[in-house]
């Protein structure tokens, strides 16, 4: 038994620190962060809500059952007054009767049923309730869309920062090789202090850079963390590195198609539109009449004293009939309304054209911006390249006390140079493709591809 418990503590270690490390492409972190990031489940659960709306709307057409009971005890029965000749005939003019007509106790219980027959608002709200649930499906494509959007640049910015650290790292591997061989020159009185304290300020000064990467990377990893729902506590490692994606963007930039009509924001607001239309349509049926039944069954019981639960009488009471109601007059207030709703449909179809043209302006910019970084960004790869190239042959003369210290230095410092304009490149390259993503709504496309 000692044996099986260990295995089993064995196995369930093993799954424990499997799932406190997991490796993700970028596709796998925005599924990830579409399963588990709290807006998105709020967009479901508004779903969901919606969805019951519906039926809370459905049934309000349906028929309405009610049991109704009342109890009253008069503290003074009330008191009618007739003319005295309705009793006496023999009465003098003006003379009055009075008498308490009623008991003290009363109590009334019974059911009361109602049937809507027709109601222009009500065939309306159900249109809308209906309706309602796709603009709250295309809410939760936003949601998703939006921490895709999110999930991308936290994604890329890590890429980033994990091959800055590893130029970094060969930078200080190769500082220290030359400054090695360089004291070993020292030592034997061939060079001065001067070039040794040049070589190890710089490897200094890659130690301190490499200190301040690390710490970007971490901030970059958490910041992932958080817009994919991850939990923060457990290592979340990249598959792929910086070539891998941007070999994929600049060979999708060729096959790069979308259109803007598929936009969320610009499908939300022809939805919105449609909202409006069912409001003026709503007002328009206010004008129609509204038609309803009802039946209705008491039973009644008077007591002059508080024997209710005794054997007498209770008198029963049953009615049926149909409310027809008929608007005629509202001195302008509904025709007011309907005037309202027919503005508001117009400020939607301004707001969708001027959606559509800021669309447009997007799309041209966001393709030249992305054009411009990727050709922005071959050419900073190749000075990445050459200052590369140059710190090489440069750090290979110092070897042979062909060059100073200060050159290896000089170029050293155009290398962090380079790379600094090259990864800004870079990440344009892969914002413009986010950019372009988003504005396309291809997100929720890939996603469901995956």
């Amino acid at each position: 038994m000692r044996k099986i418990g260990l295995v089993i503590l064995t196995v369930v270690a093993g799954v424990l620190t499997g799932n406190a490390q997991q490796k993700f492409t970028l596709e796998q972190a925005q599924q990830y962060g579409v399963e588990h990031r709290e807006q998105v489940m709020n967009a479901h659960l508004d779903l969901k809500s919606a969805e019951k709306k519906v039926w809370e709307t459905t049934a309000i057409g349906l028929p309405q059952i009610n049991a109704e009971g009342n109890f009253q005890q008069y503290i003074n029965i009330p008191t009618s007054v007739v003319d005295a000749s309705f009793i006496n005939p023999n009465a003098q003019p003006g003379d009055v009767v009075s008498f308490r007509m009623g008991q003290k106790y009363n109590v009334t219980g019974g059911i009361n049923a109602s049937q809507l027959i027709f109601d222009g608002s009500y065939i309306v709200g159900l249109q809308v309730s209906k309706f309602y649930t796709e603009f709250v499906r295309s809410s939760i494509e936003k949601s998703q869309q939006e921490v895709q959007y999110n999930i991308a640049q936290a994604y890329y910015n890590v890429l980033i920062a994990e091959d800055n650290l590893k130029l970094i790292d060969s930078l200080i591997l190769s500082a220290e090789e030359l400054l090695g061989n360089t004291e070993v020159i020292y030592d034997q009185g061939m060079i001065e202090k001067e070039e040794v304290d040049q070589l190890e300020l710089n490897l200094i000064r890659l130690n301190s850079m490499k200190v301040n990467t690390e710490r970007q990377l971490l901030v970059a990893q958490n910041l992932l963390k958080l817009q994919m729902g991850y939990p923060l506590t457990d290592e979340v490692l990249l598959e792929g590195d910086l070539d891998h994606y941007l070999t994929q963007i600049e060979m999708e930039f060729a096959d790069l198609k979308g259109s803007i009509q598929d936009n969320i924001n610009l499908i939300m607001l022809n939805q919105q539109k449609r909202l409006s239309e069912f409001d003026l349509k709503n007002k328009r049926f206010q004008h129609f009449p509204q038609l309803a039944a009802f039946f209705q069954h008491q039973y009644m019981a008077f007591r002059s004293e508080f024997d209710l639960f005794q054997d007498k009488p209770w008198y029963p009471s049953t009615a049926w009939g149909i409310t027809l109601k008929i608007p005629i007059i509202s001195s302008g207030m509904r025709a007011m309304q309907v005037q309202q709703a027919k503005i508001e449909v117009e400020k939607n179809e301004n707001s969708i054209k001027e959606l559509e043209r800021t669309l447009q302006f997007q799309e041209i910019q966001t393709k030249a911006n992305f054009e411009n970084a990727l050709t922005m960004m071959k050419l900073e790869r190749r000075n990445i390249e050459l200052a590369k190239s140059i710190y090489k042959n440069t750090s290979i003369k110092k070897e042979v006390g062909v060059v100073t210290s200060l050159q290896v230095t000089q170029t050293y410092s155009q290398v962090l140079a380079a790379q600094t304009d090259y990864l800004n490149a870079i990440l344009q390259v892969m914002n413009a493709k986010n950019e372009l993503d988003n504005l396309y709504g291809n997100f929720t496309t890939q996603l469901t591809e995956n």
